[in-house]
């Protein structure tokens, strides 16, 4: 389902660079109420203060996966879930690498 919907949101954005990508999917996060921006403390990031599933990931941490595949799916890169709020974290903090070549 986030696959789907990441390749729904990143329709015409092939040609973009990572940084206007990112500039996308933080606009969309943003709509969505996760008060996310840019975090490059890890290379290309984004910080989140608001965990949308805060309270259902708790008791459920595999909704962690939807945010991991949206994110993954539409900057198509590798993401890392480097701190969650819901495991105690102050923020929650994904960094972007490259995909390995095939």
């Amino acid at each position: 389902m986030a696959a789907d919907l990441a390749r729904d949101l990143a329709v015409n954005t092939a040609e973009e660079q990572d940084q206007q990508r990112l500039a996308r999917l933080l606009d969309t996060m943003n709509r969505l109420h996760y008060q996310a921006r840019p975090d490059t403390s890890r290379g290309l990031g984004i910080t989140a203060s608001n965990c949308v599933y805060h309270d259902l990931v708790r008791e459920h941490p595999e909704v962690c996966e939807f945010d991991l595949e949206l994110l993954s799916t539409f900057m198509d890169m590798d993401v890392e879930h480097v701190e969650c709020t819901a495991r105690g974290g102050r923020v929650c903090r994904f960094a972007f690498s490259p995909k390995p070549t095939k």
